[in-house]
C-alpha cells in the first residue's frame, strides 16, 4: 500500500508567527550574502601578476668592504683605428697585452695606442688566442716603463666573486652570476650601470686579489649595461 498523501495545509496552518517570519528572512539574507561572497570570489578581483625573480638580486654584492681589495690603476690602449680597447699585463716577469678578437675581426692588430704614450705602440706577434680573446707581444720601452696590470695562471673566477671593470679611469664593481666552462664566457651582474660603449677588450679584475681575471667583450646595453659578458684569460707562457 503506497505511504498515505500528506494532509492539505489548512489556512491555520499556513500562518506563520512574526518571529518566524523575522528568522526566516535573516535566513534568506544570511544566504544571499554567502552567494554574493562566492560570486565576488569567483568572478574577481582577479590575482596578482606573477612576481618575476629580479636577476640583478639573485647574487648580491658582499656586505663586508674588507672583502674588496682597492682597484689596481689601469691604463687604456686603443685598438688600431679606435676598436675598442686593450690592456698590458705581466706575467712571470714578461709583459703582453691583451684584447678581443672580434674588435678586428678576428686579425692580429699590428699598433695600439695611448693617451699617455706619445708613440704608437707596435704589436710584434700573437702568442695565444682563445674564443674571442687574444694575446700580444709588443715593442714599446714607453709601454714597459709603466704599471703593468698583475695576472696570475690558473687564476679562474668562481661564483659570486665581486670584480671591477673599468671605464676609463672610472671603476665599476660587479659580481660574477654565471660562468660557462665550454665557452670560457662570464657574466658580471653590475652594482650599478655601465658605460659600455667601446669597452670591448678591457680587463675584468677580481676585487679579491687585484689582478686580471677575463677580458671584456659585451652588454646588454652599450650605454647603461646591468649585466656585461667577459671571457676568463686562460693564459700560460712558454
Amino acid at each position: 500500500m503506497p505511504p498515505p498523501l500528506p494532509k492539505p495545509v489548512t489556512d491555520e496552518s499556513a500562518k506563520i508567527p512574526l518571529w518566524g517570519k523575522v528568522f526566516i528572512g535573516g535566513s534568506l539574507l544570511l544566504g544571499i550574502v554567502a552567494l554574493g561572497n562566492v560570486i565576488v570570489k569567483s568572478l574577481g578581483p582577479a590575482s596578482p601578476p606573477e612576481v618575476k625573480e629580479n636577476p640583478y638580486l639573485q647574487y648580491p654584492p658582499p656586505t663586508n668592504a674588507q672583502q674588496r681589495v682597492e682597484a689596481p690603476s689601469y691604463m687604456t690602449l686603443i685598438g688600431d683605428g679606435l676598436s675598442g680597447s686593450g690592456f698590458h699585463f705581466e706575467v712571470d716577469g714578461r709583459q703582453y697585452i691583451a684584447c678581443s678578437l672580434h674588435q678586428f675581426d678576428g686579425a692580429v692588430p699590428s699598433l695600439m695606442v695611448s693617451l699617455d704614450i706619445d708613440e704608437p705602440i707596435e704589436v710584434t706577434g700573437q702568442v695565444d688566442k682563445q674564443l674571442d680573446v687574444q694575446v700580444l707581444t709588443f715593442n714599446s720601452d714607453d709601454l714597459e716603463a709603466l704599471e703593468p696590470l698583475s695576472y696570475e695562471p690558473g687564476n679562474r673566477p668562481k661564483m659570486s666573486t665581486p670584480v671591477y671593470i673599468y671605464d676609463f679611469d672610472d671603476v665599476y664593481g660587479g659580481t660574477i652570476v654565471d660562468i660557462n666552462w665550454t665557452t670560457g664566457r662570464c657574466e658580471i651582474r653590475m652594482d650599478k650601470p655601465f658605460p659600455a660603449m667601446g669597452n670591448s677588450g678591457s680587463p675584468v679584475i677580481s676585487a679579491i686579489d687585484g689582478k686580471v681575471i677575463g677580458v671584456l667583450l659585451d652588454a646588454d646595453d652599450p650605454e647603461a649595461a646591468r649585466i656585461v659578458g667577459f671571457e676568463y684569460l686562460n693564459f700560460s707562457p712558454n
